[in-house]
């Protein structure tokens, strides 16, 4: 008897993998919470297991945007997009930085930015007229790229 139960109780599970929609990379410690106080963590390879009644599932982590998911409409990948707070430049001082080498150079950049041009450039010039006269095309920014993999989300 007890043979017979578990075909269904392995019918009544949704298995799946969580990955970046960008890079393709399955993703650990995804949680998803869905109703009556169900929570799943993903494993180190992105893998999960949901009942089949769970309803409508919410895939969260903190690096990636929450996305609600119908458990029926999983089929074996759900894809996260990533939220977008990431850091553009970052600056490190140290504590004993060598002060003599940062004022040289602070010198070197003053005396270019004041130094004038040697000569008048012809080249540059041909270049911004062909600029000015044929724009080159719109090229999409990286939060325009972000709202057209929403909308098609």
């Amino acid at each position: 008897m007890m043979l017979l139960l578990v075909p269904f109780q392995l019918a009544a599970q949704k298995r799946g993998v969580v990955r970046d929609l960008e890079t393709n990379v399955p993703l650990r410690d995804v949680i998803i919470y869905g109703k009556h106080g169900l929570k799943v963590t993903t494993d180190w390879a992105g893998r999960f297991e949901l009942p089949i009644d769970s309803g409508c599932v919410t895939f969260s982590h903190r690096k990636y945007m929450s996305r609600p998911v119908n458990v029926e409409e999983i089929d074996s990948t759900v894809y996260l997009l990533p939220s977008g707070e990431m850091l553009n430049e970052v600056v490190v001082w140290g504590k004993r930085g060598n002060k003599d080498r940062l004022a040289a150079y602070n010198a070197k950049e003053m005396q270019m930015q004041q130094a004038p041009p040697a000569n008048f450039d012809l080249l540059a010039l041909v270049a911004l007229g062909i600029d000015l006269l044929f724009p080159k095309s719109h090229k999409a920014t990286e939060a325009e790229r972000r709202q057209q993999i929403l909308d098609n989300y």
